[in-house]
């Protein structure tokens, strides 16, 4: 058995040696009837780092002049103007997750990726995850600022290392109404001992 993914979905192959694939289920089909949303980027400065470029998703209807509410999708890693998450979480990108940034963008939601280079990710005045704050919040300012959200209607969403950063920056600001942290661990002293390595390798 073999699943594919696609722009029209999901499908579940019998594959065997003797015959040609054949297709055995076909499920979610009502993606292809969804509008896909556009790519941009929304440059803004950042104190002491200078000029920054972050990704957002813009729903297929969007209209200039509304504002829209955002999900801020966070994880660590990810280099001003050169991500690619999106391309990976998209459908048909080949994801095997629940999550598509693309259906919150076809349910009307502004899906921001803030530019998140890993050294954020290390320890900074004795805090982890301390300089994430400003690259995050600047962010969502130049969306409020040049016109793109609604600031009373704004989320974060992270997965896995995203989980605590999503869990990090709830500590910092009372800007998001809703926070969800998916399959993220919550003790971080437990998970910097245990590991060590990359996002919590000290520095």
């Amino acid at each position: 058995m073999v699943q594919s993914e696609n722009a029209d979905g999901s499908s579940l192959w019998l594959i065997a040696s003797h015959a040609a694939p054949k297709r055995i289920d076909h499920i979610n089909a009502y993606v292809s009837g969804l509008l896909h949303p556009t790519t941009k980027f929304v440059t803004y400065s950042v104190p002491g780092k200078g000029e920054i470029k972050s990704e957002v998703l813009l729903p297929a209807d969007y209209v200039p002049g509304r504002r829209y509410p955002v999900v801020v999708d966070i994880y660590p890693g990810v280099p001003s103007a050169q991500s690619e998450y999106f391309n990976e979480h998209s459908l048909g990108g080949g994801f095997q997750g629940f999550y598509s940034p693309e259906l919150l963008a076809a349910k009307g939601y502004i899906v921001y990726e803030p530019a998140n280079p890993t050294t954020l990710a290390e320890m900074s005045n004795g805090i982890p995850l301390y300089g994430m704050t400003d690259f995050v919040t600047k962010g969502i300012e130049a969306l409020i600022a040049q016109g793109y959200a609604d600031p009373e209607r704004i989320s974060i969403f992270g997965w896995s290392q995203g989980g605590i950063s999503a869990l990090w920056l709830a500590t910092q600001t009372p800007r998001f109404k809703a926070v969800i942290a998916c399959n993220s661990f919550a003790d971080y002293l437990r998970e910097y001992f245990e590991h060590q390595t990359g996002l919590l390798a000290p520095s």
